[in-house]
């Protein structure tokens, strides 16, 4: 039976109250001291390690049950009984001694014997008999081994198994004959058991299935038996090695008939893509992740983004660059086709690249400076080649997202003014591969002909009802963006298709700039895993300011750890080069690999940062000061957790809606402090705490709210943005554009996303 000990919690010990006289049970007993005075109660036993653990009767009375039951006895009032007589019997031995584990059962032995229980006494010593001898096995007692597998052997059923009759349907798509040998190897391969102990639960589950008189099983019913005499066992772990994954049979119709929400109006091959997603979800949270991580996200305390994309990276930035070098790869690594030499070579390649990366990333694959790189393909040519390589761009990237399976990672790209002064000086590369033998800044004036044709494209379409899904746009304003000629007119420009288009984003770069430390060619801003932690639980759950500092620093222990087994489970695919799933980003040029696993980023991103003040402070400007001391303290905390572990932590802001409605939907039972804080959407009336480090005073103009989130940003690393809401009609581009200048050049947000209602 189980150690009787008490569950850890605080509950008191089910004793009989301390008294002078008779116990209530002496005289059915016919036991030692039977007069003797009930000493005080004894509240803790000793277990078998030494360890002494808190009393619990109610295991006591558990175990009789069993015993009783198993004698033809349903009878839970009789087992209480016996487990009071049982405890008075221990204290009057023991006084306030603490017994054994052993001492225990030999009491209730005798008390179930003398008490004239002696089916229940006779099926509780073959019990505490049978768990004696399974430890023996868990210590490597051979002997001992080798007689519970002659018993198990003895004790086969009610008649010869015939093999040739039971038939196994394999996960093979085959029927095989019952092999008792197949279970043997399992689990000798799958949990590194000794197959001695391995041949028992074999023989244990031949015995219960020629006991049901099965005649036709399958693999996941096998595995679910031989599960559960290892759980029967105490090998937890080795059960833990050898379940099964898979989806219920239920949720699998719903998924495969297209009632489940990510297969709702897909085809067949979004069905076999949300299975494959549930499948490897689960293994990231069995396998990939430690219990303390996956139940956290399970508990919805962190969220692990895109947890069944656990063998993709998150995100990056990519360059055209590239391909001007290496062409297109096949999967294998051989060159398929050369560098490109004209325009609508570039675009077929860049299109083919791209929809490579979407196998490889969950969240974002980005393009930057894609205008600039571009550049030398239209160097010397009209003004109408360039408007056609820009429509070609946005109706190839619109048609890309409008038939490819969801979920996919996003297309964004990066379409500069002005040449980024990392590249400036670099010399720059031309069609065919070739030199250009001048820099990438001398392509300025180019590069701006491309970017304003394809703000041009996407306002046109935008303006004629023909919505792009994709490509996302951002163009970086930095310190000399103002100076540059001809930005104004652009901004304005840029500020039109603002105000016609969503998920457009202007990054405010106020930062100096370095030179590119390394090839152009390779990805940059890596970013391997992303962690939101659920800030508005974190406080509700605490006394004030410092004890959620203390809160804070547990979270990012527990975010950096999620991170540092995402980046060994990443670095084990990347090291298999060529022949792993993520050949891709592990090939080398020139002796470099594409992506390298010690350049990755993993980001820890705030969320629900103004529900999380609010539980702290009401007031809006105390908030907003609230804010900044708490994202400033998890700054401090990453960048010191970051130096301890050993791992490239990057501070950021979720900018997914759903992740901000899950920990919502989690909280309201979980939490329902931190639920009473959350809004409801106003298009799905779902509850919601505010993505991110938003801060929607309600007092405040569009200004005053970017000023206020400002102060934030300055302690995030990036992906920061203020998303401000636009009138569907009647917007103005100047205004836009001047707000735009104006948040740069007196406010410290970091970027800004407009959104028509």
């Amino acid at each position: 039976m189980n150690e009787m000990v008490a569950p850890d919690n605080d509950e008191q010990p089910l004793l009989p109250e301390a008294h002078s006289g008779e116990g209530v049970f002496d005289a059915q007993m016919a036991l030692p001291l039977p007069a003797a005075e009930l000493g005080a109660p004894f509240q803790h036993v000793v277990k078998r390690d030494g360890r002494t653990e808190r009393f619990d009767r109610r295991k006591i009375a558990d175990t009789i049950f069993k015993a009783s039951r198993a004698a033809g006895v349903d009878d839970r009032g009789q087992a209480e009984g016996l487990a009071s007589a049982v405890t008075i019997f221990l204290t009057k031995i023991h006084g306030g001694n603490p017994p054994t584990v052993d001492q225990i059962h030999d009491s209730v032995e005798r008390v179930l014997l003398t008490m004239g229980h002696i089916p229940a006494a006779l099926a509780y010593v073959r019990y505490r008999d049978r768990r004696a001898r399974i430890r023996r096995l868990r210590d490597g007692d051979l002997g001992a081994m080798m007689g519970e597998l002659e018993e198990a052997r003895r004790e086969g059923g009610p008649g010869p198994l015939d093999r040739a009759l039971l038939q196994v349907r394999t996960s093979g798509d085959r029927i095989a004959s019952w092999d008792r040998g197949r279970i043997v190897d399992a689990l000798a391969l799958e949990t590194g058991m000794n197959r001695d102990m391995a041949e028992l639960v074999a023989a244990e589950v031949e015995s219960q299935i020629t006991s049901a008189g099965i005649q036709t099983l399958t693999s996941s019913l096998v595995r679910e038996m031989v599960g559960a005499r290892l759980i029967e066992h105490g090998l937890i772990g080795e059960r833990d090695r050898h379940r099964r994954l898979g989806v219920p049979l239920y949720d699998t119709a719903r998924i495969v008939r297209g009632f489940a929400s990510e297969t709702v109006g897909g085809d067949p091959d979004a069905t076999d893509r949300a299975l494959a997603r549930a499948l490897k979800k689960e293994y990231a949270l069995a396998e990939v992740f430690s219990p303390a991580v996956a139940d956290a996200h399970l508990s919805g305390a962190i969220h692990l983004h895109d947890a069944e994309c656990v063998d993709r990276l998150h995100s990056a930035d990519h360059s055209l660059e590239y391909l001007m070098h290496y062409g297109v790869q096949r999967p294998d690594g051989s060159v398929f086709a050369g560098p490109p030499a004209y325009p609508d070579t570039l675009l077929a390649q860049w299109t083919r690249f791209d929809a490579q990366l979407d196998a490889y990333f969950s969240a974002r694959v980005g393009w930057r400076a894609f205008n600039v790189f571009a550049a030398p393909f239209v160097d010397g040519r009209p003004d109408d080649e360039v408007a056609q390589l820009a429509q070609m761009t946005a109706y190839e990237a619109a048609y890309r997202a409008a038939t490819r399976s969801n979920p996919a990672p996003e297309t964004e790209i990066e379409i500069c003014w002005t040449v980024p002064q990392a590249l400036r000086g670099v010399d720059a590369m031309g069609p065919g591969g070739e030199a250009a033998a001048r820099n990438w800044g001398a392509f300025a004036h180019d590069a701006q002909r491309i970017a304003w044709a394809l703000v041009e494209t996407l306002c046109d379409g935008e303006g004629e009802g023909l919505l792009f899904p994709e490509p996302a746009v951002s163009i970086p304003i930095d310190t000399r963006f103002f100076g540059a000629s001809g930005s104004g007119d652009f901004l304005r420009h840029a500020a039109r298709l603002a105000c016609v288009r969503g998920r457009f984003d202007f990054v405010l770069d106020r930062s100096p700039e370095v030179p590119d430390t390394g090839p152009s060619w390779r990805a940059r801003r890596v970013v391997a895993q992303r962690v939101s932690l659920n800030l508005p639980r974190a406080a509700a759950r605490i006394a004030d300011e410092q004890a959620l500092f203390a809160e804070l620093d547990r979270l990012i222990n527990l975010a950096a750890t999620a991170h540092l087994e995402k980046r060994d489970f990443i670095e084990e695919l990347l090291l298999r080069g060529n022949a792993g799933p993520l050949r891709l980003l592990a090939a080398e040029h020139d002796g470099l690999a594409y992506v390298a696993a010690e350049d990755a980023l993993f980001e820890i991103a705030v969320d629900g940062l103004w529900e999380c003040a609010g539980l702290l402070t009401e007031d809006d400007n105390a908030r907003v000061e609230t804010a900044q001391r708490i994202v400033e303290r998890l700054h401090y905390a990453c960048r010191e957790t970051s130096r301890q572990r050993r791992i490239r932590l990057s501070l950021t802001a979720n900018t997914a809606p759903a992740t901000a409605r899950r920990f919502a939907a989690l909280d309201h039972a979980a939490c329902p402090r931190a639920a009473a804080m959350a809004h409801a959407d106003a298009a799905t009336q779902a509850a919601e705490y505010t993505p991110g480090a938003a801060l929607p005073g309600v007092l405040w103009n569009a200004f005053e709210r970017v000023r206020a989130e400002g102060l934030v940003h300055v302690w995030l690393d990036g992906g920061a943005v203020s998303v401000l809401p636009l009138p569907g009609t009647g917007a103005s581009e100047r205004t836009v554009a001047e707000f735009v200048a104006k948040a740069f050049n007196e406010t410290n947000c970091r970027g800004l996303r407009f959104v028509t209602d």
